[in-house]
């Protein structure tokens, strides 16, 4: 055997070791997943869900109980995506609220036109799939709007739950929700 050949072959067991190691710690598609939930704002957590600065604000409230509940998700490693058919104009807006009430951090996106969503069940469905293309899996989907469930079945969202009233916040917790026992 000659030197160069004496010195390539120790080369290749670690080289096989490495890429041996990069497959044994690569995750599985379901442990890369990341869980997440999805919810409507306007009627959902409060009644009117935008201000333009901290000092109106205040006129606007969240539900009692809805800002826990979201924020008991966050804190147990969901993602939560807040998804408006607001005109997108009212974007910031939206964001504001969700900032001066302290809900947990997320991506807020209101998809609507000038007077709002064309066609919700769609335009949401769609956002939501491409959500799930990056791998968010949504457990949980949470509005008033019969059309947000739909939309919520038709992305596959596993949990679809209506929000019966600004008190359903309080009939609910993070844990009952979590254990599939909704009010």
């Amino acid at each position: 055997m000659n030197r160069t050949a004496r010195r390539a072959r120790p080369m290749a067991l670690p080289v096989a070791l490495l890429v041996v190691a990069a497959f044994a710690v690569s995750a599985s598609p379901a442990e890369a997943a990341q869980k997440a939930i999805v919810t409507d704002l306007d009627l959902t957590l409060g009644l009117y869900t935008v201000c333009s600065s901290s000092w109106n604000c205040w006129l606007n409230p969240p539900y009692i109980g809805a800002k826990a509940d979201l924020k008991a998700f966050a804190n147990n490693g969901y993602s939560v995506l807040y998804l408006s058919c607001k005109s997108s104009s009212q974007s910031a807006q939206q964001k504001t609220w969700l900032n001066y009430w302290g809900f947990p951090a997320g991506d807020s996106l209101a998809i609507g036109g000038l007077l709002g969503c064309s066609d919700t069940v769609k335009q949401k469905c769609d956002v939501i799939k491409q959500y799930q293309a990056k791998g968010w899996v949504f457990h949980f989907g949470f509005s008033e709007e019969d059309s947000n469930m739909q939309a919520y079945r038709c992305a596959g969202v596993h949990h679809p739950t209506k929000v019966t009233s600004p008190f359903w916040w309080t009939t609910v917790s993070y844990s009952s929700l979590e254990a599939g026992h909704t009010a």
